[in-house]
């Protein structure tokens, strides 16, 4: 009877590990899937991480099996015994990861399996490129157990021969470029570990506790050994650092030939500003191996194309974007590349990108591709760029001011290359170290009228005299006129190279001065035009038993009436509805026809049923109103609304009821009172029975 104790204590410490100590581990994939997959989605992730994650990079997997591999000793006390009943739950928690497997899936009957996973899965992937929440991060979810090696999988899939393995331990192909199998040992390495710990330690303690005067002295000291393995093989544990070969010229001394300096600015139609700084010198020293280097620090990109009303970059792109890391650092070189070096170990450095995780590898023709990530600071690294560049050109104080200032969006790019072979050319000598940032500030520009007459030192922030002594320099602001109620695109120039203007004069609206110098403090721009109103929209979330509640609360500050105001947030319930996530259940998700005076407000509330944990995404609410006898239709910015897991008890019946109903008995997923149903109670007894005769062979 001790191994059916051992095999039921066993059992229930690998369902509540798995799902409290290992499915956090993939919360940022929970967050981004589980809205969609149900609340048994933590269980399946955490079991397949105990089975199959490497218990040396992560704690939490080894903790799990040491501490089931004691459970199981201490209830068997016989180490053959412990032995084999380990080796026994092993394969049982495979078999229980497939019955999770089937209620995440939502199969309920074989017949109609494949059909119904095809539909979901298609239904899944037609919404959730618009559902992904801003802070769920492709690094993130690739440092997740198992799935750097399943992401390399992928990457190999897709670009066959020209892949490059991923994972440094690994090969994706061999000399031939057919897939390599190897490619799958690191996990059958990892279940392999993960059985050899609970085998390992269920014995020891087992042989430990059968001796009853040494036992609890002896398991002290076992204990302590294992604590002391870990530690120590954390010591061996080497996270990918930079290779600091050689140092990228940073000096100015190195720079010579002024090359390119550009501000372009953006007003958008609704109301935000853009702006733009390019600088470029000749650069020396660089080495020959390298075609293009380059960080690239960004911050919600989304916002950026978000405010450019007509900018042509689908839906879906534009959320796929906020899945990119804060920090990338993209390689182009003609021979193979090795982290930080070739003179980019200057550029990783200022840009805070320490410890790149490889996102791709790929060959082109006779060039190679590197693209590295990794999440950083990027406001403080932004700075830290800027402050680094070390230039002398006299428009490099605009880009200054950036490094103080917070944006709602943002990015920069910092590097050098050989523009030239870039672009296909035979030239070695064109290099160049380069800096180009892109700001944005939303809602600078409400109505208060029509007409309006701005600065040019308000819209670059700079009001000191600019002197365009690069080969190519210029300054323009891009805006929006009205005449005769129809919207144009006008712009305005100053620079020294008129074929540099010619290039972004798509239409007679450019006005183009040609000048050695600049001032903005003496330029103003006057043209017609009604941004959006000062509308303040702000939604506020609480959450309670899986049912959130959302309040919406709009006001006018605008000083004219607003009409016909109509505010919906159906997009994002629709969305998730076709799959199941979510459901309203009272309440409007939306208002019509509201007239709101200047200074008055306006609120609605609704309520949703969560059927999921992670995190849904409101993407933005849809707002239309007319004011001035002109229509606006804008969007509000997303909200996340964060739902919880669901109680291990209720997800463990639920994926057991799913395998019930598919043998056709029910009556074992029945519930007799709360969550607990029949089979609970048959466990229970068993469990209970066991011990008894266990206290009983032990009083005797």
């Amino acid at each position: 009877m001790g191994k059916l104790l051992g095999l039921i204590a066993g059992g229930i410490g690998v369902v509540m590990l798995s799902y409290y100590m290992v499915s956090p581990l993939y919360s940022p994939l929970i967050n981004l899937l589980g809205p969609y997959l149900g609340y048994g989605l933590p269980l399946l992730l955490g079991i397949i991480g105990l089975l199959a994650g490497n218990p040396i990079h992560y704690y939490a997997i080894m903790i799990s099996w040491i501490i089931i591999g004691i459970i199981v000793g201490i209830s068997t006390r016989k180490g053959l015994r412990a032995m084999g009943t380990s080796i026994l739950l092993y394969s049982l928690t495979f078999s229980f990861m497939i019955l999770v497997l089937i209620s995440v899936l939502d199969i309920t009957s074989y017949t109609s399996a494949i059909p119904d996973i095809t539909g979901r899965v298609e239904r899944i992937l037609s919404i959730l490129p618009n559902m992904i929440p801003y802070n769920v991060n492709l690094i993130d979810i690739k440092n997740e157990p198992l799935i750097s090696t399943i992401y390399s999988i992928i990457i190999a899939a897709i670009g066959k021969n020209n892949a490059v393995a991923l994972n440094p331990e690994t090969s994706i192909y061999g000399s031939s470029g057919i897939f390599n199998y190897s490619l799958v040992y690191p996990i059958i390495i990892n279940i392999i570990e993960n059985l050899a710990i609970v085998i390992l330690v269920s014995g020891v303690i087992a042989s430990l506790f059968k001796k009853r005067h040494k036992g609890m002295a002896r398991a002290e000291a076992i204990i302590v050994v294992i604590i002391t393995l870990i530690v120590i093989s954390s010591f061996f544990v080497i996270p990918a650092g930079i290779n600091h070969a050689n140092t990228e010229a940073n000096s100015a001394n190195n720079l010579n030939n002024v090359g390119i300096q550009a501000s372009i600015n953006i007003i958008t139609e609704n109301g935000s500003l853009i702006n733009t700084v390019i600088l470029a010198q000749n650069s020396t020293n660089i080495n020959s191996n390298i075609i293009l280097a380059a960080s690239i620090l960004s911050n919600n990109l989304t916002y950026i194309s978000n405010s450019i009303v007509h900018l042509p970059i689908s839906g879906n792109l534009k959320k796929l974007l906020s899945m990119v890391p804060s920090g990338l650092f993209v390689v182009v070189s003609k021979n193979n590349y090795t982290l930080g070096s070739d003179g980019t170990s200057g550029i990783l450095k200022n840009s805070g990108i320490i410890n790149p995780q490889l996102l791709l590898a790929y060959n082109y023709s006779k060039y190679k591709l590197y693209v590295y990530g990794q999440d950083i600071n990027e406001s403080k690294y932004i700075k830290n760029v800027i402050n680094n560049y070390n230039s002398n050109l006299s428009m490099y104080n605009i880009i200054k001011k950036y490094d103080s200032e917070n944006f709602r969006s943002s990015a920069l790019i910092y590097g050098y290359g050989n523009y030239s072979l870039l672009l296909g050319g035979n030239k070695t000598s064109d290099n160049e170290r380069f800096l180009a940032g892109l700001f944005e500030n939303p809602s600078v520009f409400h109505s208060s009228g029509k007409y309006h007459k701005i600065n040019m030192s308000d819209i670059i922030g700079y009001n000191s005299t600019i002197n365009f002594n690069g080969t190519v320099s210029a300054i323009g602001v891009i805006y929006p006129d009205s005449s005769n109620s129809k919207t144009s695109i006008n712009s305005i120039f100053y620079s020294n190279n008129k074929n540099f203007v010619s290039i972004l004069n798509e239409s007679t609206n450019t006005t183009y001065y040609n000048t050695q110098n600049f001032n903005p403090d003496q330029s103003n721009i006057s043209f017609n035009y009604t941004f959006p109103a000062y509308l303040y929209f702000n939604v506020k979330i609480s959450e309670n038993n899986h049912v959130a509640t959302v309040i919406n609360e709009v006001q006018n500050r605008d000083n004219s009436t607003l009409y016909y105001l109509n505010i919906s947030e159906d997009y994002f319930i629709e969305n998730y509805e076709k799959t199941g996530s979510l459901s309203l259940i009272s309440g409007n998700s939306d208002i019509h026809n509201i007239t709101l005076k200047p200074g008055e407000y306006y609120n609605f509330t609704y309520k949703i049923k969560l059927n999921g944990p992670g995190e849904f995404v409101i993407p933005y609410a849809n707002i239309s109103y007319n004011m001035d006898n002109k229509s606006f239709n804008l969007h509000s910015q997303e909200y996340l609304i964060k739902s919880p897991n669901e109680k291990l008890i209720t997800v463990y019946n639920s994926a057991l009821g799913s395998f019930f109903k598919i043998l056709g008995i029910n009556i074992l997923a029945e519930s007799i009172f709360a969550n607990i149903t029949i089979f609970d109670l048959i466990i229970l007894l068993i469990l209970i029975l066991a011990i008894f005769i266990e206290i009983k062979k032990r009083n005797r």
